[in-house]
C-alpha cells in the first residue's frame, strides 16, 4: 500500500511540475500527500474492500495489536468507480458551450437579481437559486449580466458561468451513487444496483441537465437522499428510537424539506416516502406483538420528523 501510494504521488508531482510549474498549491498538496503516505501503513482486504490506517510516526508505538491510531473504512469499489465516472461525465468541459442554454435564461437571471438585491417572483421555492447565488457571491459576480436571451455569449461578458454550472453538476454526479445505495436498501442485489446506477450514469437527459444552471439535479439528489435516509432508518439494525435510527429519520426530514424547498414538485418525493411510511405502519399495526401505543409513537415520530422539518 505504501509503495503504490508513494509511486502514484511521485508520478503526480512530476506531472504537475511538468505541466505547470507555477501551480504551487497543487505541488504542495502532492508533496504533502507523499509525506503522509510515507508514515502510514495501509492494509487492504477484499471482499468487501476495506483498509486500516495505522500510524507509524517515529517514536510512536509500532505494534499492530495496539495501534495508536486505527481507522477501519469499508468502500464499495463499484460505487467508487461509478462516482468517479459520474463526476467525469458531468464536469468534463463544463465551460462548453459558452452561451446561454435553455432555462439558464430564467435561473441565471434570478441569480443576477439576487446579486443586485432585486425583488422578483418565481413559481419555485428559493433554495436551489440561493445555493447557486452563494456560488456567484463567492465568485464576486455582481449581476451585471441578466441572461436575457438564449444564445447570448457568456465568455465575453466576464460571467463566471462555469462556476455557476458547477453546483448543479456536482449534484448531478451524486445522483449516481445515491441510485446505487437506494437500490441496495430496497433489497436488490449489488449487481442489479450497479446496473441501475450505470443506466443513470449515461442517461443523456440527466447528463445534459447536470451541465447547466438548472435546479432539476438538486431536486433529484435531495429526493434520493431523503428516500435513502428513510430506508436506512427502516433497515437500521440498532432498533427503533436508537441514536442511529433517530439520525436517519431526522436526515430524511431535512433532505425531503430541501427537495420541497428547491422545486414545488418535491412534494411528490414526500408523498412517495409517506406511502412507504403507511406500508411500514400497516405492518406494525398488523403485528399483534406490537402494542397500539407503540404504533402511535412511531406514527408521531415520523410525522414530526418528515412533515414538520
Amino acid at each position: 500500500g505504501v509503495g503504490v501510494g508513494v509511486g502514484v504521488s511521485v508520478v503526480g508531482c512530476i506531472i504537475v511540475v511538468g505541466q505547470d510549474s507555477a501551480n504551487f498549491p497543487s505541488i504542495v498538496f502532492s508533496f504533502c500527500e507523499l509525506f503522509l503516505l510515507c508514515f502510514v501503513s495501509i492494509h487492504f482486504s477484499y471482499p468487501p474492500f476495506s483498509f486500516s490506517l495505522i500510524s507509524f510516526l517515529p517514536g510512536w508505538r509500532r505494534s499492530t495489536q495496539h495501534p495508536l491510531c486505527l481507522v477501519d473504512v469499508k468502500l464499495d469499489l463499484v460505487v467508487c468507480f461509478l462516482t468517479v465516472l459520474a463526476f467525469v461525465t458531468r464536469l468534463w468541459r463544463l465551460e462548453e458551450p459558452s452561451k446561454v442554454v435553455f432555462d439558464e435564461v430564467h435561473f441565471g437571471k434570478f441569480v443576477s437579481f439576487y446579486m443586485r438585491r432585486m425583488f422578483f417572483l418565481d413559481v419555485h421555492p428559493p433554495l436551489g437559486k440561493l445555493l447557486i447565488s452563494a456560488v456567484a457571491y463567492m465568485c464576486n459576480f455582481d449581476g451585471h449580466f441578466l441572461f436575457n436571451e438564449i444564445g447570448q455569449d457568456l465568455s465575453s461578458e466576464q460571467v463566471p458561468y462555469t462556476y455557476l454550472r458547477l453546483l448543479p453538476a456536482v449534484f448531478g454526479a451524486l445522483i449516481v451513487p445515491l441510485v446505487y445505495q437506494v437500490s441496495v436498501e430496497f433489497g436488490l442485489s449489488h449487481g442489479t444496483a450497479a446496473i441501475a446506477a450505470f443506466l443513470v450514469l449515461f442517461d443523456n437527459s440527466l447528463v445534459t441537465q447536470s451541465r447547466f444552471i438548472l435546479l432539476d439535479t438538486m431536486l433529484m439528489a435531495f429526493s434520493l437522499a431523503g428516500i435513502l435516509a428513510y430506508l436506512k432508518m427502516v433497515n437500521c439494525k440498532s432498533g427503533a428510537y436508537s441514536r442511529v435510527w433517530c439520525r436517519w429519520l431526522l436526515a430524511c426530514g431535512i433532505f425531503l424539506g430541501c427537495a420541497l424547498s428547491t422545486k414545488s414538485s418535491g412534494i411528490f418525493s414526500i408523498m412517495f416516502v409517506g406511502l412507504l411510511m403507511i406500508v411500514e405502519l400497516w405492518k406494525l399495526l398488523s403485528n399483534q406483538d406490537v402494542p397500539l401505543k407503540m404504533v402511535a409513537y412511531h406514527t408521531a415520530a415520523r410525522f414530526q420528523a418528515v412533515c414538520t422539518l
